[in-house]
């Protein structure tokens, strides 16, 4: 039976996640990759895929948030207005 792969999860300042922004996103949703914001050494935010999020904090997300509702070059999106009902769900509101 395979291991689960379990994501990498990196610290990093926020001036420098600021800078590297991009990048970051392409690791997390591409490498699984997970990031912790810090500022003046205190954890602030996480960078994760949306994928990530959906498998590891989103498990009730409704299905209407698993299905992407936008393809655009071969590739399937999520659209923020989907996503925020999703998380609205989860948060009871």
């Amino acid at each position: 039976m395979p291991k689960k792969r379990t994501p990498m999860t990196k610290q990093l300042p926020a001036f420098l996640a600021r800078t590297q922004f991009g990048q970051l996103m392409e690791r997390a949703s591409k490498n699984h990759e997970r990031f912790i914001v810090t500022k003046n050494g205190q954890a602030k935010v996480v960078i994760l895929g949306f994928e990530d999020f959906l498998k590891e904090v989103a498990d009730t997300a409704p299905a209407e948030a698993r299905e992407p509702t936008e393809k655009k070059g071969g590739k399937r999106k999520q659209s923020l207005p989907v996503l925020e009902a999703a998380i609205a769900k989860l948060q009871g509101t």
